[in-house]
């Protein structure tokens, strides 16, 4: 948001907000850096809106994400920016293809049957951006596994959520 000085506060407060949001979850789903989670895509699996995290933190399951750890959080937000950016040309590219008024597929990357019934231009498309994602989440020293625990702690952690909040603002 280059913008994001000009804006009021509470505006870009809110904007902030939404990004961390958005790009978490559709960078589950399409992302399919998540082995293990069924998030609802925005852009991606409007149709699979029903889908909910079937991991989640237990008594016996901490909280994975370290509040002292700035670098690794900072690191995470940079790897959300840089997935969200090739999610969205996947998507556009997907979507011209699908053509419009038609649902674009939901795929989870690290589940290979969301990509049958593909073509092979949609599955050259999804294919590409699973292995970028997974290239953007190393680049940025962190594991597909941490990734998707961090994820899953964005989504149910609201002080884990804040400071990945703060970051993206930081990264603005």
């Amino acid at each position: 948001m280059i913008f994001s000085n000009r804006l009021p506060s509470g505006l870009n407060h809110f904007l902030s907000r939404s990004l961390a949001l958005a790009v978490a979850s559709s960078v589950v789903i399409f992302g399919g850096v998540a082995a293990h989670l069924g998030v609802d895509n925005v852009a991606y699996a409007q149709a699979n809106s029903d889908r909910t995290p079937t991991a989640a933190p237990t008594p016996n399951n901490p909280p994975v994400a370290n509040p002292n750890n700035n670098t690794e959080i900072l690191n995470y937000a940079r790897s959300l920016i840089a997935i969200e950016n090739i999610r969205q040309q996947a998507y556009n590219d997907i979507k011209n293809i699908v053509g419009e008024g038609q649902p674009v597929p939901g795929v989870v990357c690290s589940e290979a049957s969301s990509l049958d019934g593909l073509n092979r231009e949609l599955r050259e498309i999804a294919v590409n951006y699973c292995n970028q994602s997974k290239e953007i989440v190393e680049s940025f020293d962190l594991t597909i596994e941490r990734f998707n625990e961090l994820t899953l702690q964005l989504q149910e952690n609201s002080q884990f959520k804040n400071q990945v909040n703060a970051a993206l603002i930081e990264l603005q």
